[in-house]
């Protein structure tokens, strides 16, 4: 997919992250994670940390990519860095329906696409190292925002 930076929209800015779409995609999104910082709720810092928004970028890219994967979910049961945690507790993750139907087959579902350069081109361990934004190409998710609720007690 070629696309041309002029040919994005931005449609989200945070503080510390843009949301675009490209112009002529309806269904791919694009984050930009951005060096700046935020603290709590009091908005964006007014120093960056450098490289930040690409460390986010490949690690966003690089967890999606290895928690797909049924193996990596398969081997835990046998892993000895959960030897701490309590094996009743443990037992019953594995016996999970979630655990056992889902992601010990078919590893854990996402909507991330990779990393794409400015162009839209796929973007290499490389080029997030080099020079110019790296994105994270996603595909649009629903998201629910939950009711302010105000629980009367009396």
């Amino acid at each position: 997919m070629s696309v041309s930076i002029q040919d994005l929209i931005l449609i989200y800015e945070g503080s510390v992250k843009r949301v675009w779409k490209p112009e002529t995609i309806d269904d791919i999104l694009w984050f930009e994670y951005t060096d700046d910082y935020s603290v709590f709720d009091w908005g964006k810092m007014p120093d960056t940390i450098l490289n930040k928004g690409r460390a986010l970028a490949a690690l966003g890219a690089f967890f999606f990519q290895y928690l797909e994967k049924p193996d990596i979910w398969k081997s835990l049961p046998g892993s000895q860095h959960l030897g701490r945690f309590d094996r009743d507790w443990l037992d019953c993750r594995w016996s999970h329906p979630v655990y056992k139907e889902l992601l010990s087959r078919h590893g854990a579902p996402h909507h991330c696409k990779g990393l794409v350069k400015g162009d839209g081109q796929p973007a290499t361990w490389k080029d997030v190292a080099g020079k110019g934004v790296t994105y994270l190409q996603v595909l649009p998710a629903a998201v629910f925002r939950p009711e302010p609720y105000q629980l009367i007690v009396e």
